[in-house]
């Protein structure tokens, strides 16, 4: 099994989206077990989307189980493209896979979601200037991705600073870089709220930009279903990722460049969390991009065997102990 996670077969390919549907398949065998209570104590969801779990539930966790195994294939192309890994191995969207879908707060279709693919997608784009002579089309086109995925889930803003980090990173930076990215970033931005004017709703959609920000004033931020298990999660993911950090260290230069953005983007999101009311663990597929990178590098660079076999059953063990606990 741990050989065959660390190459390309065509038989763990298959079997990606195979394994992805059992967590998601339980949602539709046990009806009434939803995460509708959570996004609504929150405020977490927009109302359409509220409203879609209630009288679609089946086909909101479709969309939500697309999203993910889609993402989980396009991981595998992000390695084989940009060399992240050293070596070409589908660990990279089995590791995504397991951790999004172990906490169970992306069962369901939420705008964070796609919002947060938007935004890595963006990210990729900058990861393309490396060592290319006219890089301003890549940049523009990321600072579109971004303002889309602003749009989609406001919060998403604060990423701004990552991405000029990452344009510093990956390319000797020169003024017009980020006035480009600036200028991409408002084409979106700006025909939106041009629509807003016309159809006179800009002011009501403004207040409810700017609550978004709301700073936090309840103490801890919420966990999603069993406190205890959740926190014994977590602190696993915190020595995992302690671990993985003296390890992910790729071979190729622009693969270490690449590690250095994703590490930025890992602590952008907890950040998120901690500052925000209504941000919460709806952006966890967002925050398994940098762990998954992070995790599957110190699995191909680790020279104890004991480590990748811990880490893949460990993690394997916590998504059934969620599913478990989410059926009694």
């Amino acid at each position: 099994m741990f050989p065959a996670l660390r190459s390309q077969r065509v038989s763990m390919q298959i079997l990606l989206p195979l394994i992805g549907f059992l967590p998601f398949l339980s949602f539709i065998i046990v009806p009434g077990l939803n995460l509708v209570s959570i996004h609504n104590a929150q405020g977490l969801s927009y109302s359409i989307f509220r409203e879609s779990t209630t009288s679609s539930p089946n086909l909101m966790i479709l969309g939500s189980y697309l999203l993910v195994v889609s993402f989980s294939f396009i991981f595998f192309i992000i390695n084989i493209r940009f060399d992240i890994l050293g070596q070409r191995s589908v660990i990279l969207s089995y590791f995504y896979l397991f951790l999004v879908c172990t906490p169970m707060v992306n069962m369901y279709f939420h705008p964070a979601g796609l919002g947060g693919i938007l935004l890595f997608v963006g990210l990729l784009f900058i990861f393309g200037i490396y060592h290319k002579k006219r890089p301003s089309s890549s940049i523009l086109n990321a600072g579109i991705l971004f303002g889309i995925s602003t749009l989609i889930y406001p919060p998403f803003l604060v990423f701004f600073l990552v991405f000029w980090l990452a344009i510093a990173r990956m390319k000797q930076p020169f003024w017009r870089d980020f006035a480009v990215i600036i200028m991409g970033f408002l084409i979106p931005v700006w025909l939106y709220g041009s629509y807003l004017f016309l159809s006179h709703q800009l002011a009501y959609e403004w207040i409810s930009f700017t609550q978004w920000f709301e700073l936090r004033h309840s103490w801890p931020p919420a966990l999603p279903g069993n406190s205890i298990l959740h926190l014994i999660w977590i602190i696993w993911l915190i020595i995992m990722l302690s671990i993985a950090m003296g390890l992910a260290r790729s071979r190729k230069d622009a693969g270490r460049r690449i590690t250095s953005v994703l590490i930025q983007f890992l602590w952008m999101g907890p950040l998120l969390i901690l500052l925000f009311e209504r941000v919460s663990f709806e952006i966890w597929g967002l925050i398994s991009i940098p762990l998954a990178v992070l995790f599957s590098m110190a699995v191909i660079n680790s020279r104890r065997k004991w480590l990748p076999r811990i880490m893949i059953l460990s993690m394997i063990l916590f998504l059934l102990l969620f599913q478990i606990d989410r059926l009694l």
